[in-house]
């Protein structure tokens, strides 16, 4: 069986073109797909919930199709991982340069 290599596709590409689930998507598209802010997106990747990025040389790339199988899961357990990511951990009272009074 043939299959084709892993190739990136040009920044923007992934909305205009028919992609196949083997392309390689850039952060920018993925953000695009998804509708997540940076910083809410990778909070979910390090939940274990949204797709992590594997390396190439310097550059960080995720599979459209994992990207795709990211998006049909059952939004409850979207929104519970969302929810959690905005609880801010409480803050440690005491330490070793807390005031004794």
């Amino acid at each position: 069986m043939h299959t084709k290599p892993l190739t990136a596709l040009p920044s923007g590409a992934v909305h205009h073109l028919p992609t196949p689930p083997e392309a390689l998507l850039r952060l920018p598209d993925v953000l695009a797909l998804t509708a997540f802010k940076r910083a809410t997106f990778f909070d979910l990747v390090a939940r274990g919930v949204a797709p992590a990025p594997f390396h190439i040389g310097r550059g960080s790339f995720w599979r459209y199709g994992d990207v795709l199988e990211f998006l049909r899961r059952d939004p409850t357990e979207l929104n519970e991982a969302l929810r959690a990511s905005r609880e801010k951990p409480k803050a440690i009272r005491g330490g070793p340069h807390a005031r004794n009074s």
